[in-house]
């Protein structure tokens, strides 16, 4: 009986393995759509995970909008207050450097998922990912989203 082939797709800029679909390619906001185009990432799928250490808002600003993952999970700046909405400049050609300018607040997070059509639910106990769903998804679950800063509160309980 033969194994299944894997049905996910891993992006990783230091390391590949064809055993579990992981390709080495460096993910930037200038080649992610050329990117899933190569690896014929279907327009509807389940879930994207985007997690850089730097410009993961704009990886997501670049993505085209015919991609509509169900559930988008992104790493986000936690350093920064719930209220403020900061990023990055995508010009900026440093990298993270374990200082605390990296990335995008939950409030700019939250910003662009809404303009892109989904909604924060969540954020991890570490204050590291923020989870989204298709507002789509949520209407017809009838479900009702907490204000960032209720999330943001949630977040803090785990420290």
């Amino acid at each position: 009986m033969r194994a299944k082939p894997p049905k996910g797709l891993l992006m990783d800029g230091g390391h590949a393995n064809p055993a579990i679909n992981l390709h080495k390619e460096f993910v930037s906001l200038q080649n992610i759509n050329q990117l899933f185009e190569k690896h014929q990432v279907p327009e509807e799928f389940d879930l994207l995970s985007i997690d850089l250490d730097y410009d993961d808002y704009w990886v997501w600003s670049a993505l085209d909008p015919k991609y509509r993952p169900r559930v988008l999970v992104i790493e986000h700046n936690s350093v920064v207050p719930a209220k403020m909405s900061l990023v990055v400049d995508p010009e900026d050609k440093r990298r993270w450097t374990g200082t605390s300018y990296y990335g995008a607040s939950l409030r700019a997070m939250a910003d662009l998922g809404r303009r892109r059509g989904y909604t924060l639910v969540a954020v991890d106990a570490a204050g590291v990912n923020a989870f989204f769903v298709r507002q789509d998804i949520l209407e017809c679950q009838k479900e009702q989203p907490l204000p960032v800063e209720q999330v943001y509160v949630a977040m803090e309980q785990y420290e």
